[in-house]
């Protein structure tokens, strides 16, 4: 069935190296979005402010 192929060995579609790289560029991405959002202030929403400044 498959559901049971096993993902590793030599029947992979990627080697094991590619995984890890790929792992490791997503983890990367995921984590300069994180600084770039703090460092903008987006979770305190001064962006939405100053577009909407009647708002409140």
């Amino acid at each position: 069935m498959a559901g049971d192929r096993d993902t590793r060995g030599p029947k992979s579609r990627w080697p094991d190296l590619v995984q890890f790289v790929f792992v490791v560029c997503l983890t990367v991405l995921f984590l300069l979005l994180a600084v770039s959002m703090q460092r903008h202030h987006f979770l305190r929403g001064e962006l939405y402010k100053q577009s909407h400044p009647y708002s409140q």
